[in-house]
């Protein structure tokens, strides 16, 4: 099987984590409308002394009751005092609209979709931070965020090879992904709970990625079908309309799409409504102790 390869002509990708100490921090803090100014384009909304982050997606009624409810200070980012921070937040602000970032108390984060450059600066403090696997979602939100430049996005899935090509199971956190490849051949399964999806060339594959429990490495295979999953006592399959699976995937993956550029946002919604118009859905029932492998493969096959 072969490594996820990117397209021709496309830069490469870079992931940059970038440590800053104290001894950094020796520019003197912007002035007031200089911060302003920055802050028209800082995309996560903060609130200080207390380093909550707010989601940039709740209303603004519901922002302003968590501010009151808070010791609310002004905006204050330390890290902007280091000149290679502030010389990468500057440079950001000459393209908004192909330049995500985010600015947080202890981190910056400066994404880069023209480019594919991707630059998360992390003060000090936060080293230890990195050898726990929460970091781990963040090192994959970087590595998600440039896929559908390429024709590409990540899933929340898991996927196994059956007879040469891949089905996905599609479900929530506890839905049984995990329990529906670990009832087939261990040597086949991609990944149980992230893969990435790629249409190119007028073909739809599934890529394992190093995110889950069960993985076999660099794995490809041509995508079969996909199986939204429930649980009940038998086993059945229920063909699903190509918009229904696009409307399911989209929901349950957005947090890896909503901040993208709308050009590359776009791109993402058209690979994976072309995924689905070509991939054959269905909704799965199943027990945790059986799945019926010969239905998955003929439903695959038509």
């Amino acid at each position: 099987m072969a490594r996820f390869q990117l397209e021709r002509g496309h830069p490469d990708i870079s992931q940059i984590l970038t440590m800053v100490s104290d001894k950094d921090l020796i520019l003197p803090p912007l002035s007031q409308i200089a911060l302003a100014e920055i802050c028209r384009y800082n995309t996560t909304m903060s609130i200080y002394s207390d380093t909550l982050t707010i989601s940039p997606t709740l209303s603004e009624a519901t922002i302003k009751k968590l501010a009151l409810s808070l010791n609310f200070s002004d905006h204050y980012y330390p890290l902007l005092n280091a000149e290679f921070v502030r010389s990468a937040v500057i440079k950001s602000l000459f393209q908004p609209e192909k330049v995500h970032l985010q600015l947080h108390k202890l981190v910056v984060e400066v994404f880069d979709y023209e480019r594919m450059v991707f630059q998360v600066f992390f003060h000090s403090s936060l080293a230890h931070l990195l050898q726990f696997d929460l970091s781990f979602n963040g090192i994959r939100r970087l590595f998600s965020a440039a896929f559908p430049a390429f024709k590409a996005l990540i899933v929340h899935s898991s996927g196994i090879i059956v007879n040469g090509r891949v089905a996905l199971f599609l479900a929530p956190d506890e839905g049984g992904k995990s329990t529906a490849v670990g009832l087939g051949p261990p040597e086949n399964v991609l990944c149980d709970d992230y893969n990435v999806l790629s249409h190119r060339q007028g073909i739809c594959e599934a890529h394992a990625t190093p995110w889950g429990n069960l993985c076999n490495g660099p794995v490809s295979a041509p995508l079969g079908g996909l199986f939204f999953l429930e649980k009940t006592a038998d086993f059945s399959l229920s063909p699903l309309k190509a918009a229904e699976a696009v409307a399911r995937i989209w929901a349950e993956n957005v947090r890896f799409l909503k901040l993208l550029p709308r050009e590359l946002k776009n791109r993402a919604f058209h690979t994976l409504t072309d995924i689905c118009q070509k991939t054959p859905a269905y909704t799965m029932a199943f027990a945790k102790d059986y799945i019926d492998w010969q239905a998955i493969e003929q439903a695959m096959a038509r």
